[in-house]
This record gives C-alpha cells, sequence and structure tokens, in this order.
C-alpha cells in the first residue's frame, strides 16, 4: 500500500516568499539604521518584522519546484 502525498505548494507561493523576504530583509535593514519605537505595540519593529521573515522563508521552503525530478521528490518526501 503506496499512498503519496504531496505537502508541497505550488511554485507561485515560492514566488512570494522571495517577494517576502526582499521586503522584510530591507524594511529589517531600513529599521535597523533608524532606530524607531512604535510605544502602542510595546514591542521593538524589529521583532514586527521576523515574523514575515520567517512565514516567507516557510514559503520558500515548502513550496515546489518549477521542474521537480525525482531525486529532489524523494529527498523533500524523506525530510517531511
Amino acid at each position: 500500500m503506496n499512498t503519496k502525498t504531496n505537502f508541497l505548494l505550488p511554485h507561485k507561493f515560492q514566488i512570494a516568499g522571495w517577494w517576502g523576504l526582499l521586503a522584510s530583509a530591507a524594511i529589517f535593514a531600513i529599521l535597523l539604521c533608524t532606530k524607531i519605537y512604535v510605544p502602542q505595540l510595546y514591542t521593538p519593529p524589529i521583532l514586527l518584522v521576523t515574523i514575515p521573515f520567517l512565514i516567507s522563508l516557510l514559503l520558500i521552503c515548502i513550496s515546489c519546484e518549477k521542474i521537480d525530478d525525482e531525486y529532489i521528490n524523494a529527498l523533500r518526501s524523506r525530510i517531511i
């Protein structure tokens, strides 16, 4: 009984993840240079940037490539 489940997202999510990663990194660099503090949130803005950064990294990791071969599928299935 071989049930093959595919936990990977489509390639579109990887592109969205790269754009999110780029935007998060740019905002992170700007916030490091300006030292802005938001008193209403009681958290430093750097902490608020890390959540989208980690979500975009997750999107990049769990989305499939445009052209996947059997070797990549086997590696990812062993990891999951």
